[in-house]
């Protein structure tokens, strides 16, 4: 996936059975970033559904390459921990915006010269 330096990723993380229907998570799902530098997600990931699916945002801090990782236990027994890891490939470039340089020179107002 692709952004520049002046984006941020909204995701979302959920994690289904073998035949695609939604499994629960114990607990809160962790983010990390491979490289905090290049870009991390912003804040602890939030469900509006009960767990079953987490809505994040990767924010984007200097140009490079990193991997987001979304870990989860996800296990069906209760006394288990069972990781499922969601990842994601992430490359921020410059944007152009930020790395061009516009002049501006502002006009005052007129004076007379000194006698």
């Amino acid at each position: 996936m692709d952004i520049t330096t002046e984006q941020n990723l909204p995701f979302v993380f959920k994690v289904v059975d073998g035949r695609g229907r939604p499994a629960a998570v114990d607990g809160t799902p962790t983010a990390v970033s491979s490289d905090a530098t290049v870009a991390n997600v912003s804040a602890e990931l939030t469900s509006g559904d009960g767990g079953k699916t987490w809505n994040g945002v990767i924010e984007s801090a200097a140009p490079g390459s990193c991997r987001i990782a979304v870990t989860a236990d996800s296990d069906i027994t209760p006394d288990g921990v069972s990781d499922v890891i969601g990842t994601l490939d992430l490359n921020v470039t410059l944007d152009p915006r930020t790395g061009a340089r516009i002049a501006d020179l502002q006009p005052g107002t007129p004076e007379e010269k000194p006698i």
